[in-house]
C-alpha cells in the first residue's frame, strides 16, 4: 500500500547506504515527492525510461565496483 517515495523512506530507516535508483517514465508526476525526499536528505538517483539492457548493465557494474558489501 506504499507508493515509491514512501517505500524509499521506509528502506532508509533500515539502511541509509544501499544505493537506490528510481527508474520511471513519469518523473514529472512524482516531482514533488522526489523533491521532498531530497530535502529530507534521502539519497537516490533518478533515471528516465526507456532504459536499455546495456545501460542497466553499465549501472549495475558501476555500483558493484564502488562497493564490496551491501
Amino acid at each position: 500500500g506504499l507508493n515509491g517515495a514512501e517505500t524509499l523512506r521506509e528502506l532508509r530507516k533500515i539502511n541509509r547506504e544501499v544505493p537506490v535508483y528510481i527508474v520511471t517514465a513519469f518523473h514529472k508526476e512524482f516531482l514533488k515527492d522526489l523533491q521532498e525526499l531530497r530535502q529530507d536528505g534521502i539519497k537516490f538517483e533518478l533515471l528516465r525510461k526507456p532504459l536499455g539492457a546495456d545501460e542497466i548493465l553499465v549501472l549495475v557494474n558501476s555500483v558493484l565496483k564502488k562497493s564490496t558489501v551491501y
